[in-house]
């Protein structure tokens, strides 16, 4: 038998054990990420559709964002969220843990250009 197979065999029954605890202790605690995302989404909805121009006829639903990336550490997370619409904007959505409040940064696209790199060490 493979050596490393036997590891995952052996390690399998003692980790899945403590996954299934950390699992429940996020659940517990209301941190559920899946949440916390779509929230992340919901924002970027409620934010573009609050501000497009009232002549446009395009309604944002959540299904026209999607999460790029996304990270929590302790009691915070941060989100970066992009829309299906094509005005180069796209949106930091930051949530404080301790106090409790979301934070929506929005960007836009001014510029793209390469720097190559240089052999000098500065």
């Amino acid at each position: 038998m493979d050596p490393r197979n036997r590891l995952i065999r052996e390690l399998v029954p003692v980790l899945k054990p403590e996954l299934k605890r950390a699992k429940e202790y996020i659940m517990v605690a209301g941190m559920d990420p899946e949440r916390f995302m779509k929230q992340a989404r919901m924002a970027v909805v409620n934010y573009f559709n609050d501000r497009k121009d009232k002549t446009e006829k395009y309604e944002l639903g959540i299904g026209g964002t999607y999460i790029v990336w996304f990270c929590k550490i302790l009691e915070n997370w941060k989100a970066l969220v992009s829309t299906v619409v094509p005005d180069g904007r796209y949106y930091e959505v930051t949530y404080n843990g301790r106090g409790k409040t979301t934070y929506l940064d929005v960007y836009q696209r001014m510029d793209n250009f390469a720097t190559p790199d240089k052999d000098e060490v500065i």
